[in-house]
């Protein structure tokens, strides 16, 4: 029979340690590999985050770049229009036209023309006589008049280079007079240099984030001066028409990219940041688990060795309170660098070894905020190992619950006003004072305050109060957040359990907080629940027995 043990004692301590030997592994691969996951996914958002912002100029550029044509051509239709009611003088013709010139970027040449297809009247700035050359096709100038006249409607041919540098169109406004068949009277033609209309339209800040091209039948018509073409590859193109006109070109396209610059700006380094700490929390976690893992693989191999015998029962359970021990002198190992980590960057942060620019002082902030967020964890798992085992003390006296509320409230009126959340005080002011740990219900009171925050949206309500009955004191956090599931009610109150609906699913934690709260209300012999319906916030009370009441 002890042959027997024997032999079912070692087999079951070789299981114990194959499974203690594969599980961190298991945990070391698994976490790498979800790490990789979200980094790429983060990679890939922000990826898509830069296109869309692209995309978004290149559309805002060409519906200015739409507009200001469009605004052009609509003074060169109001001129034409003008001649039904009044036939000016060469005198008003050319201070109209002067005017247009003066006041509307990128105007070179204005002219009439008369039914005959012969200039006029004409009025110019830089490029002189081009309207009398050849257009762009090579085509005597009177093709595209004469098509301009069949159609009876504003004409704009396609690019062509200009004499003296950079590119323009062409565009014929068509003269019509009266209502009889024969009514054509001409042309108001114009040269509109597109460099001077851009150069006018483009926003100095716009111009240092981005390069732009305008392209128009696959061939180039407008490139920004000092454009660098590293970054094409994040081009976004987007089509310009114009409605109610001839136009030759029949649409353009506008290209915008990034300057480098600014694509450095774009590109932030989080995802590379998840990834390294991803990695080492997850080393982290396999070390740990390989060591709790050894550790209850001696403690097993201890209570079956011993089992059957009341001295070794007896060495059983001081190798378990070893362990738990050991546990908690670990996570007081833990916390301790950690502490001096947050005391560092603080002091960092006022500048004590120097000035701190802006960029510093964020990764210094977030630094902070993440190993405050660890040592918090810390403080979670000491709770509540201590509390499971029995070990915590609670060090009663007198306190006023309604300072103490109060002071939670203080505590949280930052965050909430930066989050423009209103907090409201609902309580009695007659509340007696209670008998019990108040550094403990402080704990308590600032969890629930610190969850309300945490999940309740900009613009929402917090409320907290206190009333007394004739059984108990109750103590209330009722937020207006994304409330919780109410088949998943039942779990909030259990060690790493978090509900995934709403609002909460985004926030993650290792769900000990709420665990640690029940805890110490049921060491003062009072209840801890929740009310709550999804899409409409929750409400989390405790009860303190008037036996605490002082």
């Amino acid at each position: 029979m002890l042959s027997l043990q024997r032999l079912y004692s070692k087999h079951l301590a070789a299981a114990v340690r194959l499974i203690g030997s594969w599980l961190p592994i298991l945990i070391l691969v698994s976490g790498s590999a979800t790490t990789l996951v979200i980094f790429r996914s983060i990679h890939a958002r922000e990826q898509d985050q830069i296109r869309r912002t692209v995309k978004s100029e290149s559309e805002a550029a060409s519906r200015a770049l739409e507009s200001a044509l469009t605004s052009h051509i609509q003074s060169l239709i109001h001129m034409a229009q003008s001649r039904e009611f009044h036939t000016p003088t060469k005198e008003e013709w050319e201070a109209d036209a002067r005017l247009q010139i003066t006041h509307s970027d990128g105007f070179e040449i204005i002219e009439w023309v008369d039914a005959s297809l012969n200039t006029r009247w004409s009025i110019y700035t830089g490029g002189r006589n081009i309207i009398d050359t050849k257009t762009a096709f090579g085509e005597p100038r009177e093709i595209p008049l004469q098509k301009a006249r069949d159609q009876a409607a504003t004409t704009v041919t396609r690019a062509f280079d200009l004499p003296h540098g950079g590119t323009g169109i062409l565009i014929y406004t068509p003269i019509l007079v009266g209502n009889h068949a024969d009514r054509f009277e001409g042309f108001i033609a114009a040269v509109l240099n597109l460099n001077s209309l851009i150069t006018g339209l483009w926003d100095i800040n716009l111009s240092r984030r981005y390069n732009m091209e305008i392209v128009e039948s696959g061939k180039s018509i407008y490139t920004q001066p000092g454009s660098v073409f590293a970054n094409k590859k994040w081009a976004e193109e987007t089509e310009l028409k114009l409605y109610g006109v001839a136009w030759a070109p029949t649409s353009w396209q506008v290209r915008l990219w990034p300057t480098p610059l600014w694509l450095d700006e774009l590109q932030t380094t989080s995802d590379h940041t998840v990834l390294v700490s991803g990695l080492i929390m997850t080393a982290l976690l396999a070390f740990l688990t390989y060591f709790f893992q050894l550790a209850r693989a001696r403690t097993r191999q201890i209570e079956i060795a011993n089992a059957g015998l009341e001295e070794q029962i007896i060495e059983r359970q001081q190798a378990q309170a070893a362990l738990a021990d050991f546990t908690a002198m670990i996570i007081h190992d833990l916390r301790s660098p950690l502490s001096n980590v947050i005391s560092i960057v603080s002091t960092i942060k006022e500048g004590v070894f120097g000035p701190v620019n802006a960029d510093q002082a964020t990764w210094l902030d977030k630094a902070e905020k993440t190993t405050q967020s660890s040592v918090g964890l810390i403080g979670d798992f000491l709770d509540v190992s201590k509390l499971e085992a029995g070990h915590i003390d609670l060090r009663k006296t007198e306190v006023d619950l309604r300072q103490l509320i109060q002071a939670g409230l203080d505590l949280s009126a930052l965050t909430a006003q930066q989050k423009k959340i209103l907090l409201k005080n609902e309580i009695d002011p007659s509340l007696p004072s209670v008998h019990a740990d108040p550094r403990r219900l402080e704990q308590v009171m600032n969890n629930l305050l610190s969850n309300a925050l945490k999940f309740t949206p900009e613009g929402g309500e917090i409320r907290a109060g206190a009333r007394c009955n004739h059984k108990d004191i109750s103590v209330w956090v009722e937020d207006t957040g994304g409330g919780i599931a109410s088949d998943e009610l039942g779990q909030i109150f259990q060690k790493y359990k978090q509900t995934a609906s709403g609002a909460t699913s985004q926030f993650k934690g290792t769900g000990l907080g709420l665990v640690v709260c029940k805890m110490i209300v049921e060491a003062h012999g009072g209840i801890l629940r929740v009310e709550s319906e999804e899409g409409k916030g929750a409400k989390f009370t405790f009860t303190l027995p008037r036996l605490l009441i002082g």
